[in-house]
């Protein structure tokens, strides 16, 4: 099994809603995408807060 297969694994057996896991795991893909092709898409420090954001939405369960 694939350590990405695993690590979803993980985030859906967590105890957070499957959807909100999906857009929280959506979101990072674009973070990702956004800041390895240089997209300059997000205003000054709105990557830290959104980051910050989404850990805050693994802290709600389902």
């Amino acid at each position: 099994m694939g350590k990405l297969r695993k690590w979803k694994e993980k985030a859906y057996g967590c105890g957070v809603d499957p959807v909100v896991v999906e857009v929280i795991l959506l979101a990072l893909d674009g973070l990702t995408l956004n800041g390895m092709f240089g997209f300059d898409a997000l205003e000054d420090g709105m990557h830290a807060r959104m980051v910050a954001h989404l850990l805050d939405m693994t802290r709600t369960p389902a």
